[in-house]
């Protein structure tokens, strides 16, 4: 684990903001207040350009390892 709000205060975001990872953030999508999922996210990162073509790298600086959220709406606003 590298980090939880477990025990602490929830993370707020406005969304469609690009606060938090774009992944997660399309997860929580259409939720409604007390549901829950878990979610697995890997972004890509661009890694050359050219004429015709882009050159996407998928890892994630955890490279090697999937990214794992759980997520739970508590409020809307």
């Amino acid at each position: 684990m590298v980090d939880t709000k477990v025990g602490k205060a929830p993370l707020t975001y406005t969304h469609g903001a690009n606060q938090i990872i774009r992944g997660v953030e399309t997860a929580v999508e259409g939720m409604t207040v007390g549901e829950a999922k878990h979610v697995t996210v890997i972004r890509p990162i661009v890694k050359e350009i050219k004429d015709n073509t882009v050159l996407l790298d998928f890892n994630h600086p955890l490279a090697g390892k999937t990214l794992f959220f759980d997520v739970k709406v508590l409020d809307v606003h």
